[in-house]
């Protein structure tokens, strides 16, 4: 599962505007920390780009100090992401 620091979300709270949630999956895998930088894949590598809904930071801003909702935003991204990632991997060959 993804590990989310609540910083980024802080730092959201305080300047953005807008969140926009992006899922970028990458077939076959590449330039991950198991696999040198200069293995060459055997096909071309395709990117795919789910781009989420708009996430209104105001939104957690009113449900408390900027401490609670800056965890509740990042709660809130953290279950979002999980979830993008579970139904990638249902939807996977093999699955």
């Amino acid at each position: 599962p993804p590990v989310f620091h609540r910083g980024a979300a802080a730092i959201a709270l305080r300047g953005a505007s807008m969140i926009t949630p992006v899922t970028i999956k990458v077939q076959p895998t590449t330039l991950t920390k198991a696999e040198p930088w200069y293995r060459i894949a055997q096909r071309r590598v395709h990117f795919s780009l789910r781009v989420g809904a708009d996430i209104d930071p105001t939104a957690f801003s009113s449900l408390g100090p900027p401490p609670v909702a800056s965890r509740k935003l990042n709660d809130y991204l953290h279950d979002y992401f999980t979830k993008e990632l579970a139904s990638d991997e249902r939807s996977a060959p093999g699955h």
